[in-house]
């Protein structure tokens, strides 16, 4: 077992620091979140005469770069949910009712309230017509539709993230058999449908469960949970460069 293994068995605690990287990954991501979906060329009403450098830097500030906050999230998940787990029944059921609260709590309450905020704007003459799309228009609906809308095409559409999410939470406990039987053999079987970005089929059409950077990235987290990979720092994976020691000689 290596140093940082053994430091994550402990009491099934997380190392103070790994505990702080975590942390700090996640302010990075809440950060790239808003970043990301505040670019002005989506802005109708933005000045279009802007330089070509200038686009491209745009483009990779926030429709490039943050696009790694989805895996991450995913990642540290899965890493958070199997890690420290002792494989029971009992700690399955525990982790899965714990994570239905924290995730399809606030999942179900901001798209029931999303939804019927439309409803409201829908019913007034005014902003009637600033509804266009056939699948945003909920006083056409039935309440079994509105209903498969409110679970599987929400209002706001980011909040498939936390249903996701949730969705490969009631997966762990044969995630973590496969993860122990097979170890990174799992990662390699899901790399196929996870580049041709296949998912499993949703209700509601032209939706869909499941995205490839949910169950891929989700798995990759689990991985270094299941089997202990180091977490730390280690020069045997570092690139060779000039460092503080090889300097001095």
């Amino acid at each position: 077992m290596t140093p940082s293994a053994l430091r994550l068995s402990v009491d099934n605690a997380l190392d103070p620091l790994i505990s702080l990287k975590l942390r700090a990954l996640s302010l990075l991501g809440i950060i790239m979140v808003v970043v990301g979906h505040a670019p002005s060329y989506r802005d109708p009403e933005a000045p279009s005469e802007r330089s070509i450098p200038f686009a491209i830097v745009e483009r990779l500030l926030t429709d490039a770069l943050p696009r790694i906050v989805v895996m991450m999230f995913f990642a540290v998940s899965g890493f958070l949910l199997l890690f420290g787990h002792d494989g029971s029944w009992a700690t399955h059921r525990r982790k899965i009712w714990s994570r239905t609260r924290s995730l399809m709590g606030p999942f179900v309450l901001w798209s029931l309230l999303g939804i019927l905020l439309y409803l409201v704007l829908q019913s007034l003459p005014w902003a009637e017509g600033f509804f266009k799309n056939p699948s945003r228009r909920f006083v056409d609906k039935s309440i079994g539709e509105i209903a498969l809308s409110l679970m599987f095409d929400p209002v706001p559409y980011q909040l498939w993230f936390l249903r996701d999410l949730w969705v490969m939470v009631l997966l762990s406990p044969l995630l973590r058999w496969l993860l122990q039987r097979f170890g990174f053999w799992v990662v390699v079987m899901l790399a196929v449908p996870h580049l041709l970005d296949l998912g499993l089929p949703s209700p509601v059409r032209g939706m869909r469960l499941l995205t490839g950077d949910t169950y891929f990235w989700f798995t990759i987290g689990g991985l270094f949970a299941v089997k202990h990979l180091p977490l730390t720092y280690s020069s045997r994976w570092a690139p060779w460069w000039p460092d503080d020691a090889n300097l001095a000689q």
